[in-house]
């Protein structure tokens, strides 16, 4: 099974423009939907879920359409200057994807404002601190993207402190 096939159990983003928080969003699209569209998701990730709370992830009242969470996407990301993923080959793949199942051909965004946050943090270092990690709940997509989004600002400092020099 490809990486590519993965259900996608939540998907959260944060949008900021000039140190301020847009948008705040955590989605959780239809797991029954990408079942039908013969997407998967492993016995070990499942039991990862139940055992650490995160059941709600797999309660339909609170899923919306694939349509709707791919439109949804690619509107709020439509205009960013630079959409962060964890690893391109896995999130983008997988929702790129999933895009291409439901049958939407529009981009989920610019393709120049994909950035590959994995990479910064290994070659880089930049990253959360312990401290910072214990602010948020980890292997959550909200969780997850509060931990970058640290990394990140680290990045764009470190930037800035080269640009200076």
């Amino acid at each position: 099974v490809s990486t590519t096939d993965s259900i996608i159990t939540e998907a959260a983003f944060i949008v900021v423009k000039d140190s301020e928080r847009l948008i705040q969003e955590v989605t959780y699209p239809s797991i029954v939907e990408q079942i039908f569209l013969g997407r998967t998701i492993s016995k070990e990730t499942i039991d990862f879920h139940l055992k650490n709370g995160y059941d709600k992830i797999y309660d339909p009242s609170h899923q919306i359409t694939l349509d709707s969470f791919i439109k949804n996407l690619t509107y709020k990301l439509k205009d960013v200057e630079a959409v962060w993923i964890n690893g391109m080959d896995f999130d983008l793949g997988n929702l790129n994807k999933l895009r291409q199942q439901v049958g939407i051909d529009k981009p989920l965004w610019n393709f120049r404002a994909t950035r590959d946050y994995r990479t910064i943090r290994v070659e880089l270092g930049v990253r959360a601190t312990e401290e910072e990690k214990q602010q948020h709940r980890l292997h959550t997509a909200m969780g997850d993207c509060e931990i970058m989004l640290y990394g990140v600002n680290r990045f764009y400092e470190l930037k800035e402190k080269l640009k200076a020099s």
